[in-house]
């Protein structure tokens, strides 16, 4: 969100049912949540010199030699960047610095759970940071990376955030965090849904940090540009060429495409707000992806279920909230029994499904689009 975006939601609150009711219900979390223990995981430096996190078991080799997991450490992690996220929408929109505060102490803590460089590393050469042990893997990270970033963009001009303790959450967690997943090469030509939330995860973070290492990498591909891109958003994701290819658009596999979609409107919205436009880029490929989904209801289309009970069932899955900003974009009327059917949020998802906008009620969107995103904005909130 920018101050646009705020803005809007603040006009609207008395008179959108809807926005209404999910602010309340926000709020009320926010105001208990504010009064709780932050909840961090405990760590310490074990007998061996290394970073552990006694409350929690790391994974093991079974007798296949595959890793077993418990996933109550990423579990953990995870509620605490979506905390940090839901405050700090609570904080953009209310001005309460209650909120800003909280997610900044949430924050910090996590800098110390992550343990950048403390302790021997892992005994496993296969793990290259401290998290990696306990289950916390590149799509992990990049869930992780994508809502702290956003939660941190919204409370970034806090008055009591002091500098030094901004670049302890740059530095020390988002930065070796961001430049540990860049490293997993594959995701730069991936479709997979996986590979997908991991560039998310580096775009986000490089746009957070105005950082073009990340940012560049992930739009344009490893050593792409913007005129010759070699993978990335720009080279893939948007490339009518290999958009289709992939099994994400499989007509049977509807949860997939849905949580790719949330992923690509998601870096789309991030785009929209540094002035380029996704949506109509290369011949508007990302409204060919929003309309395979749907091709299910259309006239003709072979089903034994009711019209009315296929779209029930299609707005309740994850991810559907991107449709919101499908609207909000391109005002397609087979949209709009997508949005009325499914539920209203202003959270972000366990799987980063992005949050509505409510859009049905709202008129397009009118921020032009520039010819670069170079001109390199921290945080899109403040401007």
């Amino acid at each position: 969100m920018d101050k646009e975006d705020i803005a809007r939601f603040r006009e609207r609150l008395t008179s959108n049912g809807d926005l209404k009711s999910e602010f309340a219900r926000l709020q009320k979390w926010g105001d208990q949540r504010i009064q709780q223990p932050l909840g961090a995981p405990k760590h310490e430096t074990n007998s061996e010199g290394q970073w552990v996190y006694p409350e929690y078991k790391a994974g093991y080799k079974d007798a296949a030699g595959k890793y077993q997991w418990e996933w109550k450490f990423n579990t953990k992690l995870q509620r605490l960047a979506n905390d940090v996220y839901d405050l700090g929408v609570l904080y953009a929109v209310t001005g309460s610095e209650k909120y800003a505060d909280y997610a900044k102490n949430i924050l910090l803590a996590l800098v110390d759970v992550y343990g950048h460089e403390k302790g021997n590393p892992p005994l496993d050469p296969q793990w290259k940071n401290h998290l990696e042990p306990f289950g916390f893997d590149g799509g992990d990270t990049a869930l992780f990376l994508a809502k702290t970033c956003n939660g941190y963009d919204q409370i970034y001009n806090l008055a009591g955030f002091a500098p030094a303790e901004r670049r302890q959450i740059e530095d020390n967690l988002i930065r070796p965090l961001a430049y540990h997943l860049k490293s997993q090469n594959y995701m730069f030509t991936s479709l997979q849904k996986w590979g997908m939330m991991c560039l998310y995860g580096v775009f986000t973070a490089g746009m957070t940090l105005e950082d073009d290492t990340l940012t560049k990498t992930a739009l344009y591909g490893l050593n792409g540009s913007q005129e010759k891109p070699t993978g990335g958003i720009f080279g893939y994701w948007f490339n009518p060429a290999t958009a289709g290819q992939d099994n994400n658009w499989d007509k049977s596999d509807t949860k997939s495409q849905l949580f790719s979609l949330s992923i690509m409107a998601s870096v789309a919205e991030i785009c929209w707000h540094h002035g380029m436009d996704l949506y109509s880029y290369h011949e508007a490929t990302l409204k060919q992806i929003f309309d395979y989904p749907l091709s299910f209801s259309l006239p003709g289309s072979a089903t034994s279920e009711s019209l009315e009970t296929q779209y029930k069932n299609f707005s309740r899955l994850q991810g559907v909230t991107a449709y919101d900003y499908a609207f909000l974009r391109y005002r397609d009327p087979r949209y709009l029994p997508v949005i009325e059917r499914m539920d209203k949020t202003l959270s972000m998802g366990g799987n980063c499904e992005i949050p509505c906008v409510f859009s049905a009620s709202e008129p397009m969107m009118g921020r032009p689009p520039s010819e670069s995103i170079d001109r390199g904005v921290r945080t899109t909130a403040n401007e």
